[in-house]
């Protein structure tokens, strides 16, 4: 593949985008840029980034419907980066958010992303239940997600807070130690107050 030593984007017609993309020239250049879908999707046999950014926008805008972006995720069920990229960004829309979450566990074989989301999942249910005996098995796991996710929770049982407030050595150990040692300090104040 050829490249360009540099790429002046306002100065990218229709006709020369289509010449430099059938030529094969900075490609990869090319699929990092904005450019409208059209050339994206012509890029992406050549560039993965080219996908990415189609991804992304299909994800995030409100121009392409549920519908649209599930058919972009089933034309590419093999594009790690992708998938790893999409559940990092944001949209307000629950529903995208939704057939991200359905189709990575039913179109990839990502088992990392996988257990990335049921974690993700599961801290968000460990920060608000009130079921201590939940609380308690999943501390007894010890993944740093699941303790944040405890270290949130008010109804997590004060000497497990303890526990948490001291941790090292661990992912998100200073988020833990500060969740856990604000939920103590709040049970406390709590305590003497009654």
């Amino acid at each position: 593949m050829k490249t360009l030593p540099f790429i002046k984007v306002d100065c990218l017609t229709d006709d020369l985008l289509e010449y430099l993309i059938t030529q094969k020239i900075a490609v990869d250049t090319l699929a990092h840029l904005s450019l409208p879908d059209k050339y994206l999707w012509m890029l992406t046999q050549y560039a993965e980034e080219a996908l990415i950014t189609l991804g992304k926008r299909y994800f995030i805008s409100d121009n392409y419907s549920v519908e649209e972006f599930s058919s972009l995720l089933k034309q590419a069920p093999s594009t790690y980066w992708l998938w790893s990229s999409l559940l990092f960004v944001t949209t307000n829309n629950v529903y995208k958010r939704k057939t991200l979450i359905k189709s990575l566990f039913l179109l990839t074989d990502f088992a990392d992303l996988k257990e990335n989301v049921i974690e993700e999942i599961t801290e968000g249910i460990l920060s608000r239940t009130s079921r201590i005996d939940v609380i308690i098995k999943h501390y007894a796991i010890d993944k740093p997600r699941l303790l944040r996710g405890i270290a949130q929770n008010r109804f997590t049982p004060k000497d497990i807070l303890i526990e948490l407030s001291h941790v090292e050595n661990v992912k998100f150990a200073k988020q833990i130690r500060q969740m856990s040692s604000d939920n103590l300090k709040t049970k406390l104040m709590t305590t003497d107050l009654e």
